[in-house]
């Protein structure tokens, strides 16, 4: 890994930790630097508070655009050795620590975009908004009302608002706010299997998380003054989990004011519930194939000891690297393809 902070590039770091992140706003880091107190350029980099711009590298190639966020120095030994112990994330990752900014006010928007409310909440925070063309029709879509809460994180409710378009709300390397969908077709990148070396492998099952039905039921709005109501404001849709096969029912109810597409609604609350279902795949090295391991690709795995009998396809949602003067190991997070798409899924144990 290359870290720079500024334009200053550090040459002598130690306990590296990244995660790539591909379903979050952010992606993070941290290291562990030899700080000299007597260096200007040390004491410019790691003042506390300055919210320095950092990049992280690996290669030649660009994994984070971000800001050092947390510092923590250090004093132990004779002669005395100075550490600091620095951590950050992408510059997006701002929205999800702080709250619509008044500047973006009103909260309520009438006729615009997933893209032009993007647009007007990241404003101030100096963010540029990416839309991939795969989600481009979806993110014009208007909105005819929608109302943030005043307590809501940008993160949040962008993500509330993505969600309701099946749109993902991710990030780019260069700290962009990314409106995309799932690669989840890809051809794999890797095969795992049982026995491989220097590879370790676990599955976890949440089944509390998980309901055998998910019926999300859309509020009639109020009748007009002429009796009737307006058409398409009212609706009631259901998932189902095949993971469950015992009665355990989720109903939520949506009480906005916007036309929710329910069948959309619960298919989402739906993906998430999948998430209780996680891959970890612990390997020495951070390349596959050749390449430095990245989220959003796919791979395929098959170990009857974490239960996979049969060869299965998993979706790379992040990657951990860890490294040191003595080794280079990374952990992939893998789910089920059918958390980042809408197709009914399919019970991998079956």
């Amino acid at each position: 890994m290359t870290l720079k902070i500024g334009d200053k590039k550090l040459d002598f770091y130690n306990e590296v930790a990244v995660q790539l992140n591909y379903d979050s706003v952010a992606s993070v880091f941290s290291f562990a630097f030899y700080f000299d107190p007597e260096n200007a350029d040390h004491r410019a980099m790691f003042k506390p508070g300055r919210y320095a711009p950092v990049t992280v590298e690996h290669e030649g190639e660009l994994l984070i655009t971000g800001i050092l966020l947390s510092t923590g120095f250090e004093s132990a030994g004779d002669p005395p050795r100075s550490w600091v112990r620095v951590s950050g994330y992408s510059k997006t990752g701002v929205l999800e620590d702080c709250e619509i900014p008044t500047s973006a006010y009103p909260l309520q928007s009438n006729g615009l975009s997933l893209e032009q409310i993007a647009g007007k909440i990241t404003k101030d925070f100096g963010l540029k908004v990416v839309v991939d063309s795969s989600v481009q029709s979806k993110a014009l879509q208007k909105y005819s009302v929608s109302t943030a809460s005043d307590s809501q994180s940008c993160k949040s409710y962008l993500a509330e608002l993505a969600g309701q378009k099946h749109v993902m709300l991710s990030h780019t390397a260069q700290g962009e706010l990314l409106l995309t969908e799932a690669n989840i077709n890809a051809a794999p990148v890797a095969d795992f299997s049982r026995g491989m070396q220097d590879v370790r492998m676990s599955l976890d099952f949440d089944g509390q998380r998980m309901h055998s039905e998910i019926e999300m039921i859309k509020q009639q709005t109020k009748g007009r003054k002429d009796g009737t109501h307006k058409q398409g404001n009212s609706g009631q849709s259901s998932v189902t989990n095949p993971y469950v096969p015992v009665y355990r029912p989720k109903v939520n109810r949506q009480t906005s004011r916007e036309v929710v597409d329910t069948a959309n609604a619960a298919r989402n609350i739906l993906s998430d519930e999948l998430k209780g279902l996680t891959v970890k795949i612990d390997m020495v090295g951070w390349t596959l194939g050749g390449k430095l391991a990245k989220p959003n690709t796919i791979i395929t795995a098959m170990n009857p000891e974490v239960f996979l009998f049969k060869k299965t396809r998993l979706f790379v949602a992040s990657v951990d690297f860890r490294g040191n003067e003595q080794s280079e190991t990374a952990t992939l997070t893998c789910f089920v393809p059918e958390v980042f798409g809408s197709a009914q899924p399919k019970n991998i144990f079956e």
